[in-house]
């Protein structure tokens, strides 16, 4: 790859064995659906965390084939969503039939068989969701001129941060508002003194439905029912539950009556109304796709905690082996300790899927190192003043940047900063009620940190490329969200 080359780059905690589980998907299940698919992918892995590395213009390039693909074919979308919504519930199915497993009573060469049927259904009913980021990185460019063009006749165009979020903002629940519904249900029952035994079965069930929620590619554990009580009885000394529970039930409908009379407004074509429903499905589907994450990296990481035991390896040794290395680690006790402990150090996958074959390869020390140098080049510092970026939801602020890079930094979040990261994901919720604005290197319109911002009404600014590596912890800055812009102050 050439040194000038701009790369997609977002970073997030996780390690080797959950990362390539993903981006293999991305590679060989996305092209045996669509046709199309990634060729090449890089991970770089420092201190339990990871840079997913892409050229920018392939990502644009593969944008615009599915853009081809989908939106000639109304028939295809429905196959697709279709073929999708068998292979998401098959992998539920699975998941409960691996509960009723004792993980201990298998033998080895059972492990291996349970952990491959797991990846294979898991990166099956991965792929397909995997579209929206390419679909909606190239459409949302196509809205955004056919906005101004519009806006521009009626005189309007101060007005198209507005109308963007309108039209782009989700009609569906996602899985957090769906947990957070179910939760306040409960709490609302207890503050009600409702039957005992009827709350503790509801508990119980809130518990198998959601104890996924706080994974990532760093983490797969089960949460016990002590985090969910904490959850409601902080919830319960508040008065307002029962308006709180209408307020999230009404968004869904709310959400699409302003978008339908906004379309209606503008007189939107046939063509870019195709798109933003189509837009609006992806993202739906995008959110399921998290929470399947979410929740087999759970049963992933309970695999790899048995298979580390019966070799004597830690979980995080664990971590940094890969699938394909599993059934000679496990079947022939052939263990490169060493191997794994310099991945642990620092080290780069790079896979590759070229005329139907897929490749890997994992670089560590100084072959690494002369990679990455060669990848990036020696970054140049400049004084920059104002970052620009994509107004994606709307509002002026000022206050603290808190430069969020992994997990370990949500402590740093006071109520009234401004998060800076490369890229929230489901589990920044927490610590995305407490900012008062948001800022980050990557996504765009249709991004996990556009769509939170809007329910949260907070001003958010996406897509900067450097904001985590200009601004600084505690440094002054002002969002002018409706421009775009991040100055510091």
């Amino acid at each position: 790859m050439a040194r000038q080359t701009k790369y997609f780059d977002q970073m997030r905690d996780g390690f080797p064995f959950t990362a390539i589980t993903s981006t293999r998907a991305q590679m060989v299940n996305l092209k045996s659906d669509t046709g199309i698919f990634k060729p090449e992918f890089i991970c770089i892995f420092r201190n339990k965390t990871i840079r997913f590395i892409y050229p920018w213009a392939e990502l644009h390039k593969i944008g615009k084939e599915i853009n081809d693909l989908l939106l000639k074919n109304q028939k295809l979308i429905d196959e697709l969503i279709q073929t999708w919504q068998r292979k998401y519930q098959l992998l539920n199915i699975f998941c409960q039939d691996i509960d009723r497993l004792n993980l201990k009573n298998l033998s080895d060469r059972g492990l291996v068989s349970l952990l491959d049927n797991l990846l294979n259904i898991f990166q099956n009913q991965f792929s397909i969701p995997c579209l929206v980021e390419f679909f909606s990185l190239h459409n949302e460019q196509v809205i955004i001129k056919k906005l101004i063009k519009i806006l521009n006749k009626r005189n309007e165009l101060k007005l198209l941060p507005d109308y963007l979020t309108t039209l782009i903002v989700p009609t569906k629940y996602s899985f957090n508002n769906e947990e957070e519904l179910d939760l306040l249900k409960i709490a609302i029952m207890i503050k009600q003194k409702r039957n005992k035994k009827l709350i503790e079965e509801r508990l119980r069930q809130h518990v198998d439905n959601y104890f996924w929620i706080e994974n990532n590619y760093a983490q797969g554990i089960k949460l016990k029912k002590s985090y969910f009580v904490k959850r409601i009885n902080r919830l319960i000394k508040k008065d307002n539950l029962r308006k709180k529970l209408k307020n999230i039930k009404d968004l869904s409908n709310k959400n699409k009556q302003r978008k339908r009379r906004l379309i209606r407004k503008l007189r939107l074509d046939k063509k870019t109304i195709e798109l933003l429903n189509l837009i609006d499905i992806f993202t739906y589907i995008q959110d399921r796709r998290k929470a399947s994450q979410m929740k087999t990296f759970y049963y992933l990481q309970e695999m790899l905690k048995e298979i580390g035991r019966r070799l004597k390896l830690s979980q995080e040794e664990m971590n940094y082996a890969v699938h394909y290395e599993i059934p000679e680690m496990l079947l022939k006790r052939k263990v490169d300790g060493r191997m794994l402990k310099e991945r642990m150090k620092y080290c780069i996958s790079i896979e590759t899927y070229r005329n139907d074959k897929y490749k890997y390869k994992i670089l560590t020390g100084g072959r690494a190192k002369k990679f990455e140098e060669k990848l990036f080049g020696k970054e140049a510092k400049k004084k920059i003043s104002d970052l620009q970026g994509i107004c994606a939801s709307q509002g002026v602020v000022v206050g603290k940047a808190k430069i969020i890079k992994t997990i370990k930094d949500f402590s740093k979040i006071r109520i009234g900063d401004i998060l800076v990261t490369s890229m929230t994901t489901p589990e920044f919720v927490p610590i995305l009620k407490k900012v008062k604005g948001i800022v980050t290197d990557e996504g765009g319109i249709t991004c996990h940190a556009a769509i939170i911002s809007r329910e949260l009404a907070i001003p958010c600014v996406v897509g900067t490329n450097i904001a985590t590596k200009i601004l600084k912890d505690e440094e002054l800055i002002e969002i002018r969200a409706h421009h775009g812009i991040v100055k510091r102050i």
